[in-house]
């Protein structure tokens, strides 16, 4: 028997059975802290061994996935402290303990409780197993809460830390005595009307902008070819891939990490009278609409021999939508 309840921003899925299972998924900030870290009288950080453990299987999943800009999770030691300490609470709900300066502005955590036999792969599965209730194309969840697993393969996220607790209590919970499992991610996942990965040839995409790959997944720490690492830059368009640094140069006409943008205005107001003159390329929403205008890349004067490769460069969001808006007010 499965009931589901969604709650705002945060889900949680009870599986009623011999032994009971909770599970929660919340972007959360450091002043969503609720109540001061009362005294610790044991400690509820993982092994070595099983965080490493942990970490293989966030990345082994990540790697399931078939996207061309997921990076390779590695661990962070002051997420695991955040976890350890929200988890002692032994009280079901979504925060995170007070610090000065947070690791991350915003951190998305995934909760798991269980009242039996206690392993946090378990957790860990019962997370990526929403990924058949998940949408790719509509980016929706269907029938039951997904938000687990899109926090676990979102792209974008390059840092976790997970911790437990046995609590005698599991507070706001019907549950008695549980293991209490907290893992926090950063930067967080699960943003409003984005995907959680592109689909693609695995590091060809990377959001930094260098193909360095480490076991299929966009690694920020390979500085050059090794056993571990391996360049897997794609440049289309008559681009071209620079070894050195694994990024493409691209020819005339084309812009992107992998030069399938082409070079051209994509907002009405790029030189319009009223709009954006050429001396507001200083800012970042304009340079991002505006690249021919500012310089950014130039026209092509050439036909590349090759197939034309081209993805939109026009991205429409309320936040530049707000930016425009203001100014054109101001």
């Amino acid at each position: 028997m499965w009931l589901s309840v969604q709650l705002v921003l945060w889900v949680i899925w009870v599986r009623m059975s011999a032994t009971s299972e909770l599970r929660s998924h919340k972007i959360t900030n450091v002043s969503d802290v609720i109540q001061s870290v009362p005294g610790r009288t044991k400690r509820s950080v993982f092994s070595t061994q099983v965080q490493q453990d942990i970490l293989d299987l966030h990345n082994r999943m990540r790697r399931m996935e078939g996207s061309s800009d997921m990076n390779v999770l590695t661990w962070n030691t002051e997420l695991t402290v955040m976890a350890e300490e929200w988890a002692e609470r032994c009280y079901w709900g979504h925060g995170q303990p007070s610090r000065t300066n947070p690791p991350f502005k915003h951190i998305g955590q995934n909760l798991y409780a269980y009242t039996g036999h206690f392993d946090p792969l378990n957790g860990l599965h019962a997370f990526y197993d929403e990924k058949p209730f998940y949408d790719y194309d509509t980016g929706a969840c269907s029938k039951y809460p997904c938000g687990h697993y899109t926090q676990v393969v979102w792209a974008d996220t390059k840092e976790v830390g997970c911790a437990y607790s046995n609590c005698p209590n599991l507070d706001n919970t019907n549950l008695g005595a549980a293991s209490y499992l907290v893992c926090n991610y950063g930067p967080a996942g699960n943003w409003g009307g984005q995907k959680p990965y592109l689909q693609g040839e695995a590091c060809s995409e990377c959001s930094s902008g260098v193909g360095w790959c480490e076991n299929g997944l966009c690694s920020d720490t390979c500085k050059k070819e090794t056993s571990k690492c391996e360049c897997r830059q794609k440049c289309h368009n008559c681009g071209t891939v620079i070894l050195s640094n694994c990024t493409c140069s691209c020819a005339e006409g084309w812009l992107g990490v992998d030069c399938s943008v082409p070079c051209e205005n994509t907002h009405k107001f790029c030189g319009a009278e009223p709009g954006w003159p050429e001396f507001w390329c200083n800012k970042d929403f304009v340079r991002e609409k505006c690249p021919l205008m500012c310089g950014i890349c130039k026209e092509s004067t050439t036909i590349c021999s090759s197939s034309p490769i081209q993805k939109s460069s026009s991205i429409a969001t309320a936040a530049i939508s707000g930016i425009i808006l203001a100014i054109l007010l101001h």
